[in-house]
């Protein structure tokens, strides 16, 4: 081996070895999942070029959502613990956003107003909320399907 061939093994393994902080033998260097953190903290530029990384741990169930905690949540209001979501809110007749608006808006102002994927999420994992399912007043009154908090 010539002195250009070692040179030219050395920078590659050098090239191996910052990449990934860990020699491959000439492998492709192994990609460790991204956190939120880190995309977060990523340029524009750094972030269009692992674009197409992203995009798979994503779909591969790697990087995690960032669940929110409701557990404990009151609304200050209605003095309950029923979540509004966006879903939830673009389903209401007139006369149910208006006798509702004061305790939305005071949800809105506190913890926000979540999708309903994000409290399902938040329901399997942890996050102090639970579904309640739709049911039936004893005065025969019906009542959708909505998120609480626990």
């Amino acid at each position: 081996m010539d002195s250009y061939e070692r040179e030219r093994l050395k920078n590659k393994y050098q090239y191996l070895l910052n990449k990934s902080s860990i020699p491959t033998g000439g492998a492709a260097p192994i990609q460790q999942s991204f956190t939120r953190e880190q995309i977060g903290g990523m340029t524009p530029e750094e972030f269009q070029e692992n674009l197409p990384l992203i995009e798979q741990q994503l779909k591969d169930g790697l990087i995690k959502p960032q669940v929110q905690d409701y557990s404990g949540y009151v609304n200050p209001v209605s003095g309950n613990s029923k979540l509004f979501s966006r879903e939830l809110i673009s389903q209401m007749t007139g006369d149910e956003y208006t006798s509702s608006e004061p305790a939305i808006m005071a949800q809105l102002r506190s913890i926000g107003i979540p999708y309903e994927s994000d409290l399902e999420l938040a329901s399997i994992s942890g996050g102090g909320v639970v579904y309640v399912k739709p049911y039936t007043r004893s005065d025969e009154t019906e009542v959708r399907g909505y998120y609480r908090s626990v």
